[in-house]
This record gives structure tokens, C-alpha cells and sequence, in this order.
């Protein structure tokens, strides 16, 4: 029970999250009418989402964890009303918008941190393969319901209302946490947790990452997967449905709602893999030739049909590969370890986000639509290709072809010196 009112929780913080991602960029688009505004705050939001990883992923590891949650919940809710006070007393100060995106993409972290390295904590270790497959689903079911609840409430009760439902969103999950129970009986934090040095903490887990080459290959490439597809979704999708389109806030919702479905397909499909029987290299090289398929046909095709179909391609691509690379960290990597190893991951991943964000800004802005969609191209291009690189590396190869019994402790024994 306890595991699906922590899953439950997560996806409706990730829910609100998703659904003010919706408004603040329709809100954005029609109060500035400025691609290079929007690229901009994106990327703010992710660079303070990226700033936040080594803190959130070291304070799991040293702190209570319940304690975390609970501090993200009630900070997520006073800054989801501090944005809603701003939006209607005064019309939306640019100012206090992005702060707001900035600390409520901090707490985000906060929730998709917590994920994977909570569930160790919470699922008993029969339930762990199958609790990273109900997580994506989670993941994904919130990603489609929060599109589409973003647009439609803005469509149906305009940005004040829909801001307020956000609101709600955070508040029930809070609830949620509040009675969460995390059993944490035989655990301790390690020597390392316990150095005051910050510097020291902060680094643990990339000089984990650092030695583990197979987690460093599967990083690359999603470093690369985040420079295009974030920025695709978040800034380029938004002004193809208001400038080429010439469509509605519901129109965008339905398309983002799409790479979400693709998410869901991906996940229930690895939900159904016993991987003490098959090998994740399979679905993490195939997801990822997907993730550049679907980007190929995005910057190819006219046709709004074609747009949704090649990013349910893409989410399907992402899904697949994310589910076979996280249960590989949920059985490899020491408990002490995980947290860490986990947010310098997502540090480097999301790294290329700010940056990606900003330069599809500048895209819209300075080129022409031929141009922007050749960079598109080009990139999908370059996500297929970097797709062989696992297959490329024999000592990743021989990590992804391990069944669940023999990945426990595996990093430990393999990479001896990420872990001292």
C-alpha cells in the first residue's frame, strides 16, 4: 500500500509540475509573444533543476528522507500560490514568474530524484524490477493527463483557474507524504555522508560515475537525447502550434500528450520483461535509435499527423531505454551510493538542457524555417548514431547482458575504486 501512495504522490507532484509547465509557456507565448523569452526561462528553470541535483541526491543519502519530501511538498505549494497571486493582482511581473519556475523546478528535482532512490526503501526486493516499470508507467500516465489537463483547463477555465487546480495538485500530494511511511531500519549512511566538506559530498557521486564506464556511455548519450528532445517539447512544439499552426492552447496539450502516450507504450512494454531473463542492452540501444527516428521524422514531415506520430516514436524511445537503465542503478549501485550516483547522473543529463532551451530560442527567432528544422534533422541523425556506442564498449556490454541476481553488487565488485 505504501509503495503506490508513494508512487501516487510522486505523479501528482509530477503532474502539477507538468500541467504549470503547460500554462506558464502558453501564458508566456501569449503575454510576451517572445521565442527567445520563453527559451530563456526555460532554461533558467533547468539550470537551477541542474544546480539542485548534487544537493538533492547528497541530502537523500545524509538526511531523513521523509523530511525531504515533506520540505519539497510545502515549498512547491507556497511558490504554485505565489505564481497564482502574481498572474491575477498583477497580470504576471516576468520577474516573479521566473523565480517561481525556478524554485518549483528545484522542488521537482526534489520528487524525481526521490524515485529511484527511495524505492529501494519503500518496495520489498521482490517488488524492485517490476517498481521501476510501475514508476515510468506512473511517469507516463501523469506526463499524458498533465498535458492534456493544462491545455483543456486553460482552454475551458483560463490560466487563474488552471493555476489554481496546479495548486490542488501539490496540495493532495503533500497530504500523501505527510503519511507515508519509509523504512529505513538498517541503514546508515556511510563515512562519506557524514564529511562535513560539502565539496567532498557533492563530488561523490561523480567520481562514482566517473569509473562505472558503462553508466558514463548510457550519460552521453542522454546528455545528448536532453539537448534536443527537452527543448523540442518545451520551446520549439509550442511556437510550430502558435505561428504555424495558428492553433489553440488544447492543440499543443494534444501533441505533447502524444510523446506522453508513447511513454505509457514503453513502459508497459518493459513492465512485462523479466530481465533475469532477457538483456537491457536490447530496448536501451533500440529506445534510443527511436528517440533519433522520431526526431528525423519531426523535422521532415509538414503534416500535424506526422508531428504526433514521430513523438510518440520518440517518447516510446525514451521510456524503453530510461526503465532498462534505471533498474540497472536500482540493483548495482550500494544503497549508501545510490542517491549520489543518481543526482551526479541527472546533474550531467539535465546539463545540456539550459542550453539546448536558449538555442532552440534563438532558433525560432534568428533562422528560418528551412534552417531550424535542418538542425533538428541533423541532431536526430546523431542520436541514432550514438545509439551503437553500448554496443561499442565491452564492459558495458557485459553489464546490460546481466539478470537482476547477478547485477546486485556488481558495481562494487567491478569498479571497487568508485566506492572507497
Amino acid at each position: 500500500m505504501r509503495l503506490y501512495s508513494f508512487l501516487i504522490a510522486s505523479a501528482l507532484s509530477l503532474l502539477a509540475y507538468r500541467s504549470f509547465n503547460i500554462i506558464l509557456i502558453w501564458f508566456i507565448i501569449n503575454q510576451f509573444n517572445d521565442s527567445l523569452a520563453l527559451g530563456t526561462i526555460v532554461g533558467l528553470m533547468w539550470a537551477f533543476n541542474l544546480a539542485s541535483l548534487p544537493l538533492v541526491g547528497n541530502s537523500f543519502d545524509k538526511f531523513n528522507k521523509k523530511n525531504i519530501l515533506i520540505l519539497g511538498g510545502v515549498v512547491s505549494l507556497l511558490f504554485s500560490l505565489i505564481f497564482l497571486i502574481d498572474i491575477n493582482a498583477y497580470s504576471g511581473s516576468i520577474t516573479v514568474i521566473s523565480i517561481c519556475a525556478s524554485v518549483l523546478s528545484i522542488t521537482n528535482s526534489i520528487t524525481t530524484g526521490s524515485i529511484n532512490t527511495l524505492l529501494p526503501f519503500i518496495a520489498t526486493k521482490e517488488q524492485l524490477d517490476k517498481s521501476v516499470s510501475l514508476a515510468a508507467t506512473f511517469n507516463s500516465v501523469q506526463s499524458i493527463i498533465g498535458s492534456i489537463t493544462g491545455g483543456v483547463m486553460i482552454a475551458l477555465l483560463g490560466v487563474e483557474l488552471a493555476s489554481f487546480v496546479v495548486l490542488s495538485f501539490f496540495f493532495v500530494s503533500l497530504i500523501l507524504i505527510l503519511f507515508l511511511s519509509i523504512n529505513e531500519n538498517g541503514y546508515s549512511s556511510d563515512d562519506i555522508a557524514k564529511r562535513e566538506n560539502f565539496i567532498s559530498r557533492a563530488t561523490v557521486g561523480f567520481k562514482a560515475l566517473y569509473h562505472i564506464k558503462s553508466e558514463r556511455i548510457i550519460c552521453y548519450t542522454a546528455m545528448l537525447n536532453n539537448f534536443v528532445l527537452t527543448p523540442l517539447l518545451m520551446v520549439a512544439l509550442p511556437y510550430y502550434v502558435s505561428r504555424e499552426l495558428k492553433s489553440d492552447v488544447t492543440t499543443l496539450a494534444l501533441l505533447e500528450s502524444t510523446f506522453a502516450v508513447g511513454m505509457l507504450s514503453g513502459a508497459a512494454l518493459l513492465s512485462k520483461i523479466n530481465f533475469n531473463l532477457y538483456k537491457r542492452i536490447y530496448p536501451i540501444v533500440l529506445g534510443n535509435m527511436m528517440i533519433g527516428i522520431g526526431v528525423i521524422v519531426f523535422s521532415l514531415f509538414d503534416g500535424v499527423y506526422f508531428k504526433a506520430f514521430s513523438l510518440c516514436i520518440a517518447g516510446f524511445g525514451l521510456t524503453v531505454k530510461g526503465v532498462a537503465c534505471n533498474s540497472v542503478r536500482v540493483f548495482a549501485v550500494p544503497d549508501s551510493y545510490r542517491g549520489k550516483l543518481e543526482g551526479a547522473i541527472l546533474f550531467l543529463c539535465i546539463g545540456t538542457i539550459p542550453i539546448g532551451s536558449y538555442f532552440f530560442g534563438y532558433l525560432q527567432e534568428g533562422f528560418d524555417y528551412q534552417e531550424r528544422y535542418s538542425f533538428i534533422g541533423y541532431m536526430g541523425i546523431l542520436i541514432f548514431l550514438t545509439s551503437f556506442l553500448p554496443i561499442l564498449s565491452k564492459k558495458t556490454r557485459y553489464v546490460l547482458g546481466q539478470s537482476n541476481q547477478e547485477l546486485g553488487g556488481l558495481y562494487k565488485s567491478m569498479y571497487p575504486s568508485a566506492f572507497k
